[in-house]
């Protein structure tokens, strides 16, 4: 009988194994994997590590010796644990090299995305499922204290008809301060914003098209500072136009990989659309703002994802990247270093970059229960959970 996997072999594919682990490896499993033809490739990073220490015991000893070599960096820890696995298992596949012709994808049907907010009114998601919409992007916020009012019903309505991908998103304005439109961000949502990124939505409003000068760097600022405070709580993307970019920002290097989702209006869905300076990749355009969806009623904006392959990586990881690495790396320190050591001082804040609530000086043990870049959430029962910066603990 043949095989399911000859059979996507004969059809020209390799089977790669989304998963890596030591024992996988060392119990000579892998290499009967490869030696009877079954994959021809494996994936590693931190997402998959983390599972891998958690779900056995393989790494105990590997990771009692980091932590007696009094390893700080989570970064390095993973490189230390990681690459020993990548090593052995690229031994491991060796076998499986040879020179060959590389297949290129075949890219997807495009997917039906569109974007609402109170200018479509009461939507019938039912319909608008039956009509192969597979994403919606819902307005929910704008500024400090705005509320779109369809928000909850579109929320709760997309749910319930059975939208596969929903996301939220908020219209950034100036003049309001970051912390302000987070803190209506997430009373909004209840930090709840679907399965895809949550979307910062930069264009001018009417009032800013009245300046004579849009401050481009007081923008540019504010727009960073709510990336960096809302990358604590999930994952954040901008859309713009190439237009609405230049005119209101400094065009900053971190751009590159964050903002990514573009809005360009003409006839060619296919085609790219334009880039501001400083800008090389995209992942969503914007094609229409008077598209017809059975179950709205009047226009909707209609979007496209960019089926490309990615360009060859340049060496330098974008904004979107480290930040993903980095809530991975996050999760692995906790795994590695479950306690800590108050130093003397140490503060104790409210929330990351928060009010400090109080200093402590007794040099306390404390649980580590998350961990958002230099900022770990602790306590230590009874006491209440606390924020503190990790140079101010030791880890034990």
């Amino acid at each position: 009988m043949t095989h399911s996997i000859d059979k996507l072999r004969d059809a020209g594919q390799s089977v790669w194994l989304d998963y890596i682990r030591r024992g996988l490896i060392t119990s000579g499993e892998l290499e009967r994997m490869v030696r009877d033809g079954w994959i021809t490739g494996m994936t590693s990073n931190p997402t998959i590590l983390l599972k891998a220490i958690s779900g056995s015991t393989d790494y105990d000893e590997a990771i009692r010796q980091i932590a007696a070599q009094r390893v700080t960096s989570a970064y390095e820890a993973f490189l230390q644990l990681g690459g020993d696995d990548i090593r052995l298992a690229a031994d491991a596949l060796r076998p499986m090299w040879r020179p060959g012709i590389l297949l290129p994808p075949v890219p997807p049907a495009p997917a039906k995305i569109i974007d609402v907010s109170r200018h479509q009114g009461v939507i019938h998601w039912a319909k608008v499922k039956a009509a192969s919409v597979e994403t919606a992007i819902i307005r929910a916020t704008m500024g400090a204290f705005g509320i779109d009012s369809e928000y909850h019903r579109n929320w709760q309505g997309s749910w319930v008809g059975g939208i596969p991908h929903r996301g939220a998103y908020h219209l950034v304005i100036m003049g309001i301060s970051a912390a302000d439109q987070i803190a209506n961000i997430m009373q909004t949502t209840g930090g709840d914003w679907g399965n895809e990124p949550l979307t910062l939505d930069c264009e001018r409003t009417a009032a800013d098209r009245l300046l004579l000068v849009f401050p481009k760097a007081q923008y540019t600022a504010l727009v960073r500072e709510m990336l960096d405070r809302l990358a604590v709580h999930g994952r954040v993307r901008i859309y713009t136009s190439a237009n609405e970019w230049q005119a209101m920002t400094t065009l900053p290097a971190w751009a590159e990989g964050v903002v990514d989702w573009f809005a360009e209006y003409n006839d060619n869905i296919t085609a790219p659309p334009a880039l501001p300076p400083g800008v090389t990749t995209w992942k969503r355009r914007q094609f229409s703002h008077t598209g017809s969806v059975d179950g709205i009623i009047g226009d909707v904006d209609l979007n496209i994802d960019n089926v490309a392959p990615a360009p060859p990586p340049t060496g330098a990881l974008t904004m979107a990247e480290k930040q993903e690495i980095e809530k991975h790396l996050d999760a692995v320190w906790i795994i590695l270093w479950p306690k800590v050591k108050a130093k003397n001082p140490c503060a104790l804040y409210d929330a990351p970059g928060g009010a400090v609530l109080k200093t402590i000086t007794d040099g306390r043990n404390m649980d580590v229960f998350s961990k958002a870049g230099p900022w770990l959430l602790v306590t230590q029962a009874p006491n209440p959970i606390y924020w503190v910066r990790q140079q101010d603990v030791i880890q034990l």
